[in-house]
């Protein structure tokens, strides 16, 4: 593994940790498989149903890493209140997602 690999398995550990400790229901992104959003313009490290009853996408950032342009876009079409297509889950409403950059290590 080269070390940007391993700095994200590092980062999808951690936001794993995190997805336990607040008990939401791992529900995509078993296994190290990310999840297709918007039939595979983006993918998410995970995916929970939190607490709430809402959609959480998770997406683990490790040191100076940075959203790529279709992450980018799905965050923005949740903000805009825009439906996100979730392999196995459909198209779900934005007022029900929420997307969350987990960040280890920011600088």
């Amino acid at each position: 593994m080269t070390s940007n690999q391993w700095k994200g398995k590092i980062g999808e550990f951690k936001t794993r940790i995190k997805i336990a400790l607040r008990r939401e229901k791992l529900i995509g992104g078993i296994n190290g498989k990310q999840v297709p959003l918007n039939g595979g313009s983006s993918y998410a490290d995970f995916v929970v149903r939190a607490r709430n009853g809402r959609i959480r996408i998770y997406e683990s950032k490790f040191g100076t890493s940075r959203l790529t342009d279709g992450q980018k876009a799905i965050r923005q079409a949740i903000d805009s209140g825009d439906s996100v297509h979730i392999q196995g889950l459909g198209d779900i409403p934005g007022h029900m997602l929420e997307y969350i950059e987990d960040f280890t290590f920011r600088r």
